[in-house]
Protein backbone atom coordinates (compact mmCIF):
# COMPACT_ATOMS: atom_id res chain seq x y z
CA UNK A 1 0.00 0.00 0.00
CA UNK A 2 1.06 3.57 -0.49
CA UNK A 3 -0.25 6.67 1.24
CA UNK A 4 -0.04 10.28 0.17
CA UNK A 5 -0.78 13.32 2.31
CA UNK A 6 -1.78 16.43 0.40
CA UNK A 7 -2.37 19.96 1.73
CA UNK A 8 -2.38 23.47 0.32
CA UNK A 9 -1.94 22.22 -3.22
CA UNK A 10 1.10 20.01 -2.72
CA UNK A 11 2.25 16.77 -1.14
CA UNK A 12 3.45 17.07 2.43
CA UNK A 13 5.57 14.87 4.64
CA UNK A 14 3.96 14.29 8.03
CA UNK A 15 6.12 15.64 10.79
CA UNK A 16 6.34 18.25 13.52
CA UNK A 17 5.91 21.23 11.19
CA UNK A 18 2.80 19.72 9.58
CA UNK A 19 1.30 18.85 12.98
CA UNK A 20 2.01 22.31 14.38
CA UNK A 21 0.35 23.91 11.36
CA UNK A 22 -2.70 21.66 11.80
CA UNK A 23 -2.86 22.51 15.51
CA UNK A 24 -2.59 26.24 14.76
CA UNK A 25 -5.42 26.04 12.22
CA UNK A 26 -7.61 24.17 14.70
CA UNK A 27 -7.15 27.01 17.22
CA UNK A 28 -7.38 30.11 15.00
CA UNK A 29 -9.28 28.66 12.05
CA UNK A 30 -8.49 28.86 8.40
CA UNK A 31 -6.25 26.67 6.38
CA UNK A 32 -7.23 23.97 3.96
CA UNK A 33 -8.04 20.41 4.94
CA UNK A 34 -5.37 17.77 4.64
CA UNK A 35 -6.26 14.95 2.28
CA UNK A 36 -5.03 11.43 2.91
CA UNK A 37 -4.99 9.06 -0.05
CA UNK A 38 -4.25 5.37 0.47
CA UNK A 39 -3.82 2.99 -2.45
CA UNK A 40 -3.77 -0.75 -2.01
CA UNK A 41 -4.21 -3.31 -4.78
CA UNK A 42 -5.57 -6.09 -2.56
CA UNK A 43 -6.91 -6.07 1.02
CA UNK A 44 -5.41 -9.54 1.61
CA UNK A 45 -1.87 -8.44 0.74
CA UNK A 46 -0.22 -10.06 3.82
CA UNK A 47 -1.27 -13.48 2.51
CA UNK A 48 0.39 -12.96 -0.89
CA UNK A 49 3.77 -14.36 -1.81
CA UNK A 50 6.83 -12.32 -2.86
CA UNK A 51 5.98 -12.30 -6.60
CA UNK A 52 2.39 -11.21 -5.98
CA UNK A 53 3.65 -8.42 -3.68
CA UNK A 54 6.05 -7.26 -6.39
CA UNK A 55 3.19 -7.21 -8.91
CA UNK A 56 1.07 -5.22 -6.45
CA UNK A 57 3.88 -2.66 -6.01
CA UNK A 58 4.27 -2.34 -9.78
CA UNK A 59 0.48 -1.90 -10.14
CA UNK A 60 0.48 0.99 -7.65
CA UNK A 61 3.52 2.64 -9.30
CA UNK A 62 1.92 2.28 -12.73
CA UNK A 63 -1.36 3.76 -11.51
CA UNK A 64 0.31 6.80 -9.98
CA UNK A 65 2.48 7.39 -13.06
CA UNK A 66 -0.39 7.03 -15.51
CA UNK A 67 -3.32 8.57 -13.61
CA UNK A 68 -3.85 11.74 -15.57
CA UNK A 69 -5.55 14.33 -13.42
CA UNK A 70 -4.58 12.66 -10.14
CA UNK A 71 -2.62 15.70 -8.95
CA UNK A 72 -5.32 18.06 -10.22
CA UNK A 73 -7.97 16.12 -8.31
CA UNK A 74 -5.97 16.36 -5.10
CA UNK A 75 -5.45 20.09 -5.67
CA UNK A 76 -9.20 20.54 -6.14
CA UNK A 77 -9.97 19.16 -2.68
CA UNK A 78 -6.97 20.73 -0.94
CA UNK A 79 -6.22 23.96 -2.86
CA UNK A 80 -3.25 26.22 -2.26
CA UNK A 81 -3.93 29.53 -0.59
Amino acid sequence: AVSLLWQDGHAVVPGARFRLRQAWHSIVGGGNPAVLVVLTPDPDLPELGPEARRQARVAIETFIASASGFTAALNAVSPAR
